[in-house]
């Protein structure tokens, strides 16, 4: 699966863009945010193939997940 990450939340992947893992079996997307040990109160949106989900949203291999922080600034 693919996890694109956003903004800030680069410190966490080695400041990589897209994260690529594999999953044994469905997994919910807050178990993906915390294998890759993002703190989820810093992840505000979150999204499946393009469309906006929440934590408990199921996930397999063939799907993309965006995590975008919550933005800031003026």
């Amino acid at each position: 699966m693919k996890v694109k990450v956003f903004g800030l939340l680069k410190k966490y992947t080695g400041n990589k863009d897209v994260i690529e893992i594999e999953i044994d079996s469905e997994k919910k997307v807050g178990d993906i945010i915390g294998s890759l040990n993002i703190p989820e109160n810093n992840v505000y949106i979150i999204e499946k193939n393009g469309n906006p989900v929440g934590r408990d949203t199921r996930v397999n291999n063939d799907d993309q997940i965006a995590l975008i922080p919550l933005l800031s600034g003026g």
